[in-house]
């Protein structure tokens, strides 16, 4: 559960974040905002936000699902497998969102709360990789908590902030 207390900690912390790696977070964005248009024909914040989930869950596959729809060859099964992860999201987690904290939130509850657990207690690297919030530990493939794995995909608050530092505005 994410409390009251618990939102107002990750405003203040998407307001003062840190973006790690910059050079990285300019090909991951510029990335993610050519999927919002492949996604959503233009970018709007909804479909920032959506690209954003699946850019986070399938990252490995959207170098090849840009250069398919460039060059008009692209994989359907890949697009509708895509677009069936953004129907759970609006199904069950959009509905809630008003801001980009809103966002944040769902995006944690979206891939689970397991770091929230008294034993674990750390920020969701999901949320906060690639940023001063998130050092180490992550969930292994096997659904058990590996304290010293670090997540080298970046976080969703770092990517939203690396957009807006491309001056992304709506």
């Amino acid at each position: 559960m994410i409390t009251k207390e618990d939102k107002k900690k990750i405003k203040e912390m998407f307001q003062n974040i840190s973006i790690n790696d910059r050079v990285k977070i300019k090909k991951e964005t510029g990335e993610i905002l050519q999927l919002t248009i492949i996604l959503e024909g233009k970018i709007t914040k909804t479909g920032i936000y959506r690209a954003l989930i699946v850019y986070r869950e399938y990252e490995e596959f959207i170098p090849d699902i840009i250069k398919d729809f460039i060059e008009g060859s692209g994989d359907i099964e890949k697009i509708n497998f895509i677009k069936n992860v953004i129907n759970k999201w609006d199904i069950f987690y959009s509905i809630n969102i008003k801001d980009d904290i809103d966002f944040l939130v769902e995006a944690e509850k979206f891939n689970g709360l397991g770091y929230r657990i008294k034993n674990i207690n750390i920020n969701s690297p999901y949320v906060w990789s690639g940023s001063q919030f998130y050092i180490m530990g992550k969930f292994g493939n096997d659904g058990k908590f590996i304290k010293n794995l670090i997540d080298k995909q970046s976080g969703v608050a770092v990517l939203l902030k690396g957009i807006y530092n491309m001056g992304f505005t709506e």
